[in-house]
């Protein structure tokens, strides 16, 4: 959801791409969705993950990271090329 801070590119000399590589990739493929983006809901809903998550931490010196997505069943993906006009 948002880019790498730069310190990590001119100090640490990390490029990581993997986030850009993920939006690419769910770009236009309407055969995966989206289960659960953690550092989204870190970003826009603390509160509701303190509540709610066990271990959850809210520090600057960190944020969660995993990206939870699922294949669709064929009859789902072709439901919804059907109503998007793909079909």
């Amino acid at each position: 959801p948002q880019d790498y801070p730069m310190e990590w590119y001119l100090e640490y000399k990390h490029f990581w791409t993997e986030q850009y590589l993920l939006y690419l990739f769910l770009l236009y493929n309407s055969q995966f969705e989206i289960i659960f983006a953690s550092n989204y809901m870190h970003l826009k809903y603390p509160a509701e993950m303190r509540e709610n998550l066990v271990g959850y931490l809210s520090t600057e010196k960190g944020w969660p990271g995993s990206f939870w997505m699922r294949r669709k069943d064929n009859n789902e993906t072709h439901e919804h090329m059907k109503v998007n006009g793909s079909i």
